[in-house]
């Protein structure tokens, strides 16, 4: 999966769809089933998604560039921070001129699910809140995990999700259709979106180019709302234990007291990193991608400690393989007596001769590993860098009507997938 910022072989005629879902729902599995790429495929609910990606494949003429984007409710990144990559993704696409656009949207849900879950809820409604009715009609919601349930009970919560939970979405265009997990099912699901010969712009993009800060879009909004349901949850749980608490102590129950207190640090834990998420959206795009350009940085140093330690292995492999190349030298430069040889000498010598040979396997593997390494972190070191140059010559304009025109060069380095 390449980077956003390493395309130069852009074209108008380019069809570009995102491709959505919960973390684990199949996103980067439905993509690999497109390209023939299965490298990044993850085979558990663990995302191998982390920030905005993209691949391209030829289909029918065409040039098809699929956007992979990070999942909501992943274990590991919080949803603020996922909402925050999605929106620089979308502003920098919207921003340049003409406005790079996408053709459609893929929602990908797992009908494994035997009914929506909270999670699959909340992530429905945030997906409705950052595309926006109007995207509606060129939104296809396909059915994945198909090979791990009976047909005729997929069938049925299929049916389920289009009358009971999407019927809003299929009355506003949407086409319901499941994924097959093949690749003629996938880019048949592709060839739909195609056919509709639309271009759409999200309400999240048009929300942010109308210059609203992040927490105040309708996405913002309704993240906001899910976070703040759930840090009211925990501080109802938190006081509940207080009364627990008051009752352990009374008791003299040391052990009981200590769970519950250890219980109460969970709980205040969890009220901070609430907090914490609903803090991170209130910001304007400037300081976004002033934020962004501050990760990028950091992910250069990073890169640059990466490639120090590389050189660092492979020099000392170089030098173990040269000081067992001399003492082997002088070992044979000495003439050996007969009665000092024996099968113990022997066994040595194919020993040591059996080392050397696998520390030349291993140096030549570094210098390879080495290699791949430096082309991809020269790659990513050129997004950086091009970043960091962009970002001191522009900045947000305020144009007509009030919409942000957004770092003109920057954008047109991070955004030229499309």
């Amino acid at each position: 999966m390449e980077d956003l910022a390493h395309s130069q072989d852009l074209s108008p005629d380019d069809i570009i769809i995102a491709v959505m879902g919960i973390t684990g729902s199949g996103k980067s599995t439905f993509i690999s089933r497109c390209t023939g790429n299965d490298s990044a495929v993850g085979h558990s609910m663990q995302s191998c998604t982390r920030k905005v990606s993209y691949a391209t494949i030829k289909h029918n003429g065409r040039t098809i560039r699929l956007i992979d984007t990070p999942g909501f409710d992943d274990s590991d990144v919080d949803d603020s921070v996922v909402l925050k990559e999605i929106s620089y993704w979308l502003l920098m696409a919207y921003s340049q001129s003409p406005p790079m656009l996408l053709s459609g949207v893929i929602y990908l849900h797992p009908i494994t699910n035997v009914r929506m879950k909270g999670t699959d809820k909340s992530n429905l409604a945030m997906f409705q809140a950052l595309c926006g009715k109007e995207s509606m009609s060129c939104v296809v919601m396909a059915t994945t995990m198909w090979g791990k349930i009976e047909a005729s009970t997929g069938d049925k919560r299929q049916a389920n999700l289009s009358e009971k939970y999407w019927n809003g979405l299929v009355n506003a265009g949407t086409l319901v259709t499941k994924h097959t997990d093949t690749k003629n099912s996938a880019l048949g699901i592709i060839d739909q979106i195609i056919e509709q010969k639309k271009h759409i712009t999200l309400k999240l993009q048009h929300d942010l180019a109308s210059g609203k800060k992040l927490q105040d879009t309708d996405a913002g909004q309704e993240l906001s709302r899910k976070l703040n349901e759930e840090r009211e949850a925990a501080e109802k749980r938190l006081a509940e234990t207080a009364a627990e608490l008051d009752d352990a102590q009374k008791r003299s129950d040391a052990e009981d007291a200590k769970e519950i207190l250890e219980i109460q640090a969970q709980y205040q834990k969890e009220i901070q990193a609430k907090q914490l998420e609903l803090e991170r959206m209130r910001l304007d795009m400037q300081t976004l991608f002033k934020q962004k350009q501050e990760q990028l940085q950091r992910e250069r140093q990073n890169l640059e400690e990466q490639g120090r330690s590389e050189e660092d292995s492979i020099s000392k492999l170089s030098e173990q393989l040269s000081t067992m190349k001399t003492n082997q030298q002088k070992t044979a430069a000495t003439p050996a007596k007969y009665e000092d040889v024996n099968s113990s000498n022997v066994n040595d010598m194919i020993k040591t001769q059996i080392q050397e040979h696998q520390l030349q396997m291993q140096l030549e593997r570094e210098k390879h590993k080495r290699e791949m390494e430096d082309t991809k972190r020269y790659n990513e070191m050129l997004e950086v860098a091009k970043v960091g140059t962009d970002w001191g010559k522009k900045g947000a304009l305020i144009g007509a009507g009030g919409a942000v025109i957004a770092a003109g060069s920057l954008a047109a380095d991070v955004c030229c997938v499309m």
